[in-house]
């Protein structure tokens, strides 16, 4: 059934490799396929751009010639042309010159006309405004001076306030701070009182509950090792009467054998056996090894 069953399994594995042997084979065929008509697509456009390109270039050849030949005709044309434009722009530059000049002219006329009015009536004004400047600067010197001495005597006065108030909350400070501190020392204390007293606690019930489960552990120890010890000494017993047993057992089959390969070799009497000496046994033969032999012996 297992030829069988591998046979089978490895049918299968051949129908398998030969179905996906095919597989590959069409796919690859059919992309083979399709990269040869992408590259006769590719050749084909190819061609047919080429075509074009030749074609516009020889069309844009033959339009050059065209217009080459138009304008060697039209040629007496052209000269007029550029003569007539020749004029038309001498035209237009001598009137723009004209234009330029009599804008000079403006210019220069209201520049004069500014001028006369900067040195008859701006100026005179910005004496004068210069003069009533200087005055109002004096006047303010004056009064900063003034300014000046009043800040300073409102400057001290404020300071020697700012000074006095800060001296006596610096005297409020140092005694509020010598408050706390001996406020925040008393708590301290309080704290660590009690935090002594509960870590006193849970040490001395720590080592209690470690004691506990230190004389517990080894009384569960003790019991385990005598169940233990006892089940073993219970276990030695019974292997060692076991093995003897079957120690035992293997002399007797010994004996027995020897005993009656003994009988089928001697050529004595069957019956001389009880008159036989039996030599002395070794040291380490079990007493009931000897039993049986001799018992065997008799019968």
């Amino acid at each position: 059934a297992q030829v069988q069953h591998k046979a089978h399994l490895k049918q299968l594995a051949d129908c398998h490799y030969a179905s996906v042997l095919k597989r590959c084979a069409f796919c690859s065929l059919s992309e083979h396929a399709s990269r040869q008509q992408r590259q006769r697509d590719a050749h084909a456009s190819a061609y047919k751009f080429s075509s074009k390109k030749r074609l516009f270039h020889s069309w844009m050849v033959w339009l050059h010639r065209c217009d080459h030949r138009d304008e060697i005709r039209m040629l007496p044309q052209t000269r007029r042309a550029r003569g007539h434009h020749g004029r038309v722009l001498l035209k237009k530059s001598v009137s723009f010159w004209k234009r330029f000049v009599l804008y000079r002219r403006d210019k220069r006329s209201k520049r004069e006309v500014a001028d006369y009015h900067f040195e008859k009536v701006a100026l005179p004004r910005y004496f004068e405004a210069f003069k009533e400047c200087v005055s109002i600067g004096r006047y303010k010197k004056e009064l900063g001076c003034v300014a000046v001495n009043f800040r300073r005597e409102t400057l001290l006065s404020m300071a020697f306030y700012h000074w006095w108030r800060a001296s006596h909350f610096s005297q409020d400070m140092r005694m509020w701070k010598r408050m706390a501190i001996l406020h925040s020392e008393e708590k301290v204390k309080r704290k660590s009182m009690t935090l002594w007293r509960k870590k006193t606690k849970v040490a001395a019930k720590t080592s209690q509950m470690e004691y506990l489960a230190v004389h517990q552990y080894e009384r569960n120890l003790l019991s385990c090792s005598l169940g233990k010890w006892s089940l073993a000494a219970r276990l030695r017993m019974e292997s060692t009467r076991q093995a003897e047993r079957a120690l035992n057992h293997c002399n007797n089959r010994l004996v027995r054998k020897a005993l009656d390969a003994w009988k089928l070799v001697s050529p004595m009497h069957p019956h001389t056996y009880m008159y036989l000496h039996i030599p002395p046994l070794p040291i380490h033969v079990h007493p009931s090894t000897c039993i049986y032999l001799h018992t065997y012996l008799r019968t």
